[in-house]
């Protein structure tokens, strides 16, 4: 009887024990590592700012290489089968290691330096770290720093899968791989296999890092480590995985909360689903930015913590070489300000260079369906003026759709009929007059009193209003009498820098071809009056821009197999604009883009808070 009270008294004093570990650790973690938190903060923020631009540039590279100007589901077994892209997405791999082995082994020696010499000291922390990952690759330890990055996913397990849950590009890619056949056992298999592997070298770092052992045998006395404590180490993981994953979903909520409450206050109800669209991606990188960093600091003390407490003998601290008691000798003040500025300025850089420019990316947007303003929101003005242009920014259109022509002297206009009698009363047509007898025409009164005296704007104009704000779909309206247009349409995208924030379209291939030879990084699209024939194959185009009764599912899927995006135009109701996007096209053309785009991502279009909240969930 006495035997089993003991024994029930020392399962008590263990679970006090774990539960007064948990308690320190999360109180380690808010109060202690505020200075950690700052830290690591910046050091994702700057990371993720200054690759991706480096990541996008490497995915269009090996993209070019393959002849593709982006990639789906179809392609992706093409697109692997090439030694030359495992080796280009090998290197992006091991850069995205090393910066996650520098993140990870930085927090340990932080953290490290707090428990054992109650200083916090981030710049010895840095370059002890620093040391840390020249050494491993001076020395061609590359299993260390696959390793080091691998338990840093492990760590967060919980996290990393609700993050990736939140980003729909990235979803969709797995969901895609998981797709093919044999693939979805093999993944599971893998993960139980490797969660194996983290479990039993779940100390090693700390061996490695806390009392400077070898790699070899930190993973031996890892493992002994482990068996004889093998429940506090799981528990401890899952519990803060658990809370980690809580504080994910509660700052998501709160966030989500904000957002829906300042979108019914400040916008107006047909656009609040446009904007919580356009909203939720910015809140979805923030909400993954805070949670990696806490998780990630939590994870790492919890680890120490009861590393230190099983252990309790500790090795004498290592001194790297140039490295003082307390500071590290090259890493002076003004040398650590410079970094930071230098740093800072490089993402104002990349920063303004996405806002002015769009984005660098040529991948598909996966998943992620359009939406075009036909002509300016021409239902709302008169098409292809500036007031169209502009009401098309403010309904938040991903593109505005317009009509250009060449004067007789040169100057590109915007006007869609081969002459101005429709919109402006005149007769002639665009190219039989010159600018200035054509900007005192009236372009706006026919569409209601209150456009009277809208002139027919340029392309120039127009490309001046958008820079920065929208991307622009040009349909070129060529003929015989103008065989320049092409020339002076591509030479004004290049004076405003709108390369990657346009596509250039026509029902005429010459043209798209003539657009190529000026400029083969500008997207060309192939307006089809009809579906037949292989235009997908067809090199000189990137997408085909169809009416929309003509889309079929195997049409888009052929499209996408060869490399081809699928604009349909133009649409306007709301079945026609649900099955479209069923089909998987990539772009809608409308006359009515608000109205799409709350029918496409608001399924019932529907502004109340209970619609916004079915959508963030969905």
């Amino acid at each position: 009887m006495k035997e089993n009270i003991r024994k029930i008294q020392k399962k008590i004093e263990q679970h006090m024990h774990v539960s007064k570990g948990i308690e320190e650790n999360w109180r380690q973690v808010w109060v202690q590592y505020r200075i950690l938190y700052l830290i690591l903060l910046i050091y994702i923020v700057t990371s993720a700012m200054l690759l991706e631009p480096f990541f996008a540039w490497s995915l269009r590279v090996l993209l070019k290489y393959k002849g593709y100007s982006y990639i789906t589901t179809e392609m992706m077994a093409d697109f692997f089968s090439s030694p030359v892209i495992w080796i280009g997405l090998l290197a992006m791999i091991l850069v995205i290691c090393t910066l996650t082995m520098l993140l990870q082994v930085f927090t340990y020696e932080y953290i490290v330096l707090i428990k054992r010499e109650r200083q916090k000291s981030v710049r010895r922390a840095f370059l002890r770290s620093l040391n840390f990952c020249i050494d491993a690759w001076r020395n061609r330890k590359i299993g260390i720093v696959l390793f080091i990055a691998g338990n840093a996913v492990f760590q967060n397990l919980v996290i990393i899968l609700l993050a990736i849950r939140f980003v729909p590009d990235v979803w969709y890619i797995i969901l895609a791989i998981l797709k093919i056949t044999g693939v979805r056992v093999g993944v599971v298999v893998g993960i139980i296999v490797l969660l194996i592997y983290y479990f039993l070298n779940f100390y090693t770092i700390a061996y490695m890092i806390y009392e400077n052992r070898e790699w070899n045998e930190a993973r031996k006395m890892s493992r002994e480590l482990f068996f004889s404590n093998k429940k506090n180490s799981v528990c401890g993981w899952g519990l803060r995985n658990l809370l980690n994953g809580l504080f994910l979903s509660g700052l998501f909520m709160v966030l989500i909360t904000a957002i829906i409450g300042l979108i019914m206050v400040f916008v107006t109800r047909e656009l609040r689903i446009a904007v919580f669209c356009t909203v939720q991606d910015h809140m979805y990188v923030l909400v993954l930015l805070l949670a990696v960093i806490f998780g990630f600091a939590s994870q790492v003390n919890g680890n120490l913590c009861t590393f230190v407490q099983v252990r309790g003998s500790i090795a004498p601290i290592t001194v790297y070489p140039g490295e003082k008691e307390k500071e590290p000798e090259f890493l002076k003040k003004r040398l650590l300000a410079l970094l930071i500025f230098l740093l800072l300025g490089m993402d104002i850089v990349v920063t303004y260079d996405r806002i002015r420019n769009g984005g660098s990316v040529t991948l598909e947007h996966l998943g992620n369906l359009q939406i075009t303003a036909h002509r300016g929101d021409s239902g709302n003005a008169p098409e292809n003026t500036l007031p169209s242009v502009e009401k098309g920014i403010e309904s938040a259109a991903d593109y505005i759709e317009i009509d250009v022509q060449e004067t007789l002297d040169g100057v590109v206009v915007l006007m869609h009929d081969s002459t101005l009698a429709r919109t402006t009363g005149a007769k002639q047509s665009v190219s039989s007059l010159r600018y200035d007898q054509l900007k005192y025409l009236d372009a706006g009164e026919w569409f209601g009193p209150e456009f009277k005296g809208t002139p027919v704007p340029t392309l120039e104009e127009v490309l001046k209003i958008c820079k920065g704000k929208c991307c622009l779909n040009i349909e070129i309206k060529g003929n015989k009498k103008t065989p320049d247009l092409e020339q002076h349409v591509v030479d004004l995208i290049h004076k405003y820098d709108f390369t990657r924030q346009c596509v250039v379209t026509s029902v005429y291939k010459s043209s798209l071809i003539k657009v190529k030879n000026y400029d083969p990084e500008i997207m060309t699209g192939y307006i089809l009056s009809s579906a037949y024939g292989r235009y997908y194959l067809d090199k000189d185009i990137d997408f085909l821009s169809m009416r929309s009764t003509l889309v079929t599912e195997r049409i888009v899927r052929l499209a996408h197999t060869y490399g081809k995006e699928v604009y349909v135009w133009t649409v306007n109701k709301k079945q026609e604009a649900i099955w479209l996007s069923q089909l998987g096209v990539d772009n809608i053309i409308t006359d009515r883009p608000t109205y799409i785009r709350n029918v496409v991502y608001g399924k019932e279009n529907n502004e109340n808070r209970i619609s916004l909240i079915k959508l963030i969930l969905q």
